[in-house]
């Protein structure tokens, strides 16, 4: 079993040491990365001055869909993406997150103290205690935090981490030797941290699942932090609301297009809204 701590605020850490970081190697995950930036600024509100939001993003995303991240919020920056050949043997349904590896780069941030990583298919709620998510880890003792798919084993989609270069070094090494299964990032991310048979023993602080509901999940949709719209059909912005001709938006749906709406809103007239949605067109 993974240990737990109880993580004490001992030491204060600055703010401007502590950043929100998502990653889109996709241009169809750029609607998902305006909700989530929105969304995250909205939950830090007026009172608290929120960290820095950074979109780690591959040379794919065009040009004024990064202009368009900016106007949202994110500081944008291209990193190298890390994703196994197309011909590799993959399972299920890996296909579609090899390029997920790109993670990796979170623990090169070195000029961080602490990260909280959020996938681009994730909203959060703006009565979110986020900041809660940064004292998740001790970096003296506990160098990550996630929630668990099942017991024991994390989802990768929401994580408060310690940047390290050693972490980031070995965990390259294992992606390039490939000694994990299923062939995705989880698979190399909980090779590393969460297995019993660990590549390296790295005490895991465990997340409740407010802080991880998926989209189906109606209870924690409505008593959760954020939903987090994890399959590929889930996406709510892969079909417009109009093209839903025999059910209705569910629940957590709705609150998602509500959430877009109100970003156009506030981007204006020329906020190039209908293009960012037309990128769903690009399915990864």
């Amino acid at each position: 079993m993974p240990i737990l701590f109880s993580v004490k605020h001992d030491i204060p850490v600055p703010q401007s040491s502590m950043a929100v970081v998502t990653l889109i190697t996709h241009p169809f995950y750029v609607p998902g990365a305006g909700v989530l930036g929105s969304s995250v600024l909205a939950a830090f509100g007026n009172e608290t001055k929120p960290p820095p939001l950074i979109a780690l993003v591959s040379d794919t995303i065009p040009d004024w869909a990064l202009l368009w991240l900016r106007r949202v919020g994110w500081d944008v920056r291209t990193i190298p993406v890390f994703s196994l050949p197309p011909d590799f043997p993959f399972e299920r349904d890996e296909r579609r997150v090899r390029e997920a590896f790109s993670k990796i780069n979170l623990w090169s941030m070195t000029e961080y103290s602490r990260l909280l990583y959020l996938d681009a298919d994730i909203l959060v709620k703006p009565t979110a205690h986020l900041a809660d998510l940064f004292w998740k880890v001790d970096c003296r003792r506990v160098v990550l935090a996630a929630s668990p798919v099942r017991s024991g084993y994390l989802n990768s989609g929401v994580m408060t981490l310690c940047p390290n270069a050693t972490v980031f070094s070995e965990l390259l090494e294992g992606f390039k030797e490939n000694q994990f299964k299923p062939y995705d990032d989880q698979g190399l991310l909980n090779a590393y941290f969460a297995a019993p048979t660990r590549l390296r023993a790295h005490p895991i602080e465990w997340l409740g699942p407010e802080w991880n509901a998926r989209q189906h999940w109606d209870d924690w949709v409505r008593r959760g932090w954020l939903v987090h719209y994890v399959a590929p059909s889930a996406k709510p912005w892969s079909r417009l609301p109009e093209e839903r001709t025999t059910t209705p938006l569910s629940p957590a749906h709705q609150m998602w297009w509500d959430a877009w709406e109100a970003l156009c809103a506030r981007l204006g007239q020329d906020g190039r809204c209908a293009e960012v949605l037309s990128l769903r067109n690009s399915p990864p």
